[in-house]
């Protein structure tokens, strides 16, 4: 039987958190985190290790349920929508599992086909044509794990088009990655019109130049809006515990350490 998506309500933005609370067992990672996401928009979830910055994609992705305060996907609770795409870390794939690239495309159908049915011809086509879009399509057949780290996540945005994703949520997707492999996969999202996209990361030189607001975190909001507001020094010593600037340069935005303001250190 095919899957039916979740309604989504008239006018509601197309994610939004409120008083959440969220973790592991007994700890606590996120604590009375409240903000919304317009359909379309792209935002950068910025952090130092440990902030939470995982445990909310998982809480948006209905992976984790909320300890207090809700979640709200186009009006309603995350769960039964299959117009989420969420994208690991990659140290939480099992790359040596013997499945090729058209395989890993073709499961961004599966939520919409149904655990049952087979693919059809029209969705064979669509899961080709997302793979020329991301550039793999002569690499479909393919293992996995023989694929450098930047085709590796063109393969999950190319599941996510398979998908007719209308969020995409990546963890880290540019850890690891050479600088030609994160400007290709930046350019990928920057083409994906009309689609809501959070990716957490750490290098926020890529956050200020090639996104439109910034969530800093660190267990608890401290600020979202555009990169220049939030990114200020008093934040992000709140948030990194020492003093960094942002310094830009004509290749982009330079993020350094400042260790001549009040309470930075060497």
């Amino acid at each position: 039987m095919t899957a039916r998506p979740a309604a989504h309500e008239v006018g509601a933005p197309a994610i939004a958190v409120s008083v959440l609370s969220a973790g592991y067992d007994d700890r606590l990672a996120l604590s009375d985190i409240s903000f919304e996401v317009k359909e379309g928009e792209r935002l950068a979830v910025a952090g130092p290790n440990g902030a939470g910055k995982s445990t909310l994609l998982k809480a948006i992705a209905g992976l984790l349920p909320p300890q207090t305060g809700r979640i709200r996907v186009f009006g309603h609770p995350p769960k039964g929508h299959i117009c989420i795409s969420y994208v690991p870390q990659r140290s939480e794939v099992d790359w040596r599992f013997p499945v090729t690239v058209f395989d890993v495309v073709m499961m961004g159908r599966t939520r919409r086909l149904g655990v049952f049915r087979r693919a059809r011809p029209a969705d064979c086509k669509l899961v080709k044509s997302a793979l020329d879009r991301v550039g793999l399509l002569p690499l479909a057949s393919r293992q996995i794990g023989q694929l450098s780290g930047g085709q590796q996540q063109r393969m999950f945005i190319a599941r996510a088009l398979a998908q007719e994703a209308e969020i995409i949520l990546m963890d880290e997707p540019f850890a690891g990655l050479d600088p030609g492999s994160k400007s290709g996969v930046i350019s990928l999202l920057e083409d994906l019109e009309g689609v809501t996209i959070l990716v957490a990361l750490h290098d926020l030189g890529i956050a200020t130049s090639h996104f439109d607001r910034v969530l800093l975190l660190n267990k608890t909001l401290l600020g979202i809006g555009s990169p220049t507001d939030v990114l200020t020094p008093p934040v992000l010593q709140r948030a990194y515990g020492s003093c960094l600037r942002m310094v830009k340069t004509d290749d982009g935005v330079l993020v350094v350490q400042d260790t001549a303001c009040s309470g930075g250190r060497p």
